[in-house]
């Protein structure tokens, strides 16, 4: 996968799509194809190191860190048997840091009092999607800001 896929990075619409949906299989086929039955494990990797495709990005000076020798020690760490038991995760890998990442979950929800929602009941908990959202926008990794979204 990717911190594209997992957070949004503007003018990278396609390749964020794409490697969502490699969370998407990853959670399906952990599901699919359970551990104890199949003694296989599914996870997927978040990566963000200095390489070719990153390093004209303006946050890569932050990256010279993070190079592609920091990940693989994780991969080989998920392929051990001390993570046996472990499937289903995404786990973002950055320089010295590594991340169990928990999405997609929902970080808020309300429910209607009648059956359905109308737009002005909705609009009456505005303020709580905000503040919830606002929490939600903050650093994912130290040093790093966290995503922008239009409020």
């Amino acid at each position: 996968s990717s911190t594209s896929g997992l957070l949004g990075n503007p003018g990278q619409a396609n390749y964020a799509a794409a490697k969502l949906g490699i969370v998407g299989l990853t959670t399906t086929l952990a599901q699919e194809f359970p551990a104890p039955k199949y003694n296989v494990r599914i996870n997927a990797i978040a990566p963000m190191a200095l390489t070719r495709m990153t390093e004209d990005l303006p946050i890569a000076g932050l990256m010279k860190a993070m190079t592609p020798a920091h990940i693989s020690p994780a991969v080989m760490w998920l392929c051990s048997d001390s993570a046996v038991g472990i499937t289903g995760q995404v786990f973002g890998v950055f320089g010295k840091i590594v991340q169990l990442w928990r999405l997609p979950r929902p970080a808020h929800y309300i429910e209607a009092e009648g059956d359905k929602w109308s737009i002005a009941d909705l609009a009456k908990h505005a303020d709580e999607f905000k503040k919830v959202a606002a929490a939600v926008n903050a650093p994912y990794m130290p040093g790093m800001p966290g995503p922008k979204f239009q409020g």
